[in-house]
């Protein structure tokens, strides 16, 4: 059985958490590196956007009133709040049987194991049935990909992928409560979008919130059983 490596960091700014995945993927061109899922937080509110998002979508000048932080992703993807969630990346050594799949069928992978481990928190979310790419909205939380996780039809959990000399990072973000809505507050009037209906969150799927360590102790349960893995760490 293949060992993973589980990682869990406190909180840190957003720059610290990005180099920190940046850096795993940079590593991950090693064949012999050991696949890992991390689990992360935030010093304070942070809005990070993807690597080839324009930073003029965003409005600085309120962000700086409202103490929100904010860095670049290495990967791609749309703009989001990362603000009371739970934070996850996933880093897989390029030649890894994963890093073979295509896009979609990687996501799906991924996606299922989320899946698995929402279950056994009592949620019921599923794949969803999405057009495969995005769109030109620039929130994350504005639109649902083929194969993202959803409950009820809601985009539950949103993620973006890079694949770099053979090596997958993928990052994600799964609120627990409605704050991470308050992005458009920080978007240029030509660029808010509407989330509220077509995404939710823990809180909004569950009667109680699960604390930070049986959220993780789930979900590494739910990749256990479907990439048929053990975790280290």
């Amino acid at each position: 059985m293949e060992n993973w490596l589980l990682k869990t960091d406190p909180k840190l700014s957003g720059k610290e958490n990005m180099a920190i995945d940046a850096e795993l993927l940079r590593k991950a061109v090693k064949p012999d590196f050991t696949p890992v899922l991390r689990f992360f937080d935030w010093e304070r509110p942070t809005i990070t956007i993807g690597y080839c998002q324009k930073r003029s979508d965003l409005d600085f000048d309120r962000m700086g009133e409202k103490a929100i932080d904010f860095a670049v992703r290495p990967t791609g993807g749309r703009a989001v709040l990362h603000w009371n969630e739970f934070t996850y990346s996933i880093t897989i050594p390029a030649g890894h049987p994963i890093c073979e799949m295509s896009v979609l069928d990687s996501y799906r992978l991924i996606s299922s194991a989320f899946v698995a481990g929402f279950e056994m928190l009592g949620i019921g979310a599923e794949l969803a049935r999405g057009e495969a790419g995005g769109n030109r909205q620039s929130s994350c939380f504005s639109s649902t990909s083929r194969y993202e996780v959803v409950v009820g039809g809601k985009k539950l959990v949103g993620s973006a992928q890079r694949r770099k000399n053979g090596a997958i990072l993928q990052q994600g973000s799964i609120p627990i409560g409605p704050e991470y809505l308050e992005l458009d507050k920080f978007l240029k009037k030509s660029k808010k979008t509407s989330s509220e209906n077509k995404s939710t969150y823990i809180a909004e799927c569950i009667d109680t919130v699960p604390e930070r360590i049986d959220f993780i102790h789930a979900i590494t349960r739910g990749f256990e059983e479907e990439l048929k893995i053990r975790f280290n760490g």
